[in-house]
């Protein structure tokens, strides 16, 4: 069996994210581009702090405005991907490595009626190390008791394919 991981190609939340993080920073005096966004975009959202020069005192406050603004949207599944976990479930044991928050991540899944697809899944909060750190496909892995060498991960960040390649897992 293999473990598969599907982030952000489940849902279409560019624009919740987007949305959320050009608000969070208007709010906070940093008048940010959609284009400065893309730029910088990672999933480890303090390279974007960082690329946004936004004080360390402050993420916590963006975290919390981002947040705030993100429960605003509701990012809608992609076409087909209901139909596209149900058939891979079906061969393969799913895996789901987030760098978003456990209770946004888990919420999502279980209004689109998906969560019961992920045999685990590893939000933010459950790693020591964020993407790329190998560390939360690690601690799947573990969850799964798997090896890397029988595991394909699937992402949509070059920080997710440096993280696979890192955990030694087929990217």
């Amino acid at each position: 069996m293999r473990a598969v991981r599907l982030g952000r190609q489940l849902l279409d939340s560019f624009e919740a994210d987007a949305q959320a993080y050009i608000q969070m920073f208007a709010a906070m005096g940093l008048p940010w581009s959609i284009a400065e966004l893309k730029r910088h975009y990672s999933p480890n959202w303090h390279h974007v702090y960082r690329a946004a020069r936004l004080p360390r005192a402050n993420w916590e406050k963006a975290d919390r405005l981002w947040m705030k603004f993100y429960r605003k949207h509701q990012p809608e599944l992609q076409p087909g991907a209901r139909r596209v976990l149900g058939a891979l479930e079906r061969r393969f044991i799913l895996a789901l490595v987030s760098s978003g928050s456990r209770a946004r991540v888990r919420r999502q899944l279980r209004e689109h009626e998906v969560a019961a697809m992920f045999r685990t899944k590893v939000c933010s909060e459950d790693a020591p190390r964020r993407k790329p750190h190998p560390a939360p496909l690690r601690l799947a892995l573990v969850r799964l008791r798997l090896s890397p060498e029988v595991c394909v991960y699937i992402g949509d960040a070059p920080e997710d394919i440096q993280m696979a390649h890192r955990a030694e897992c087929a990217p």
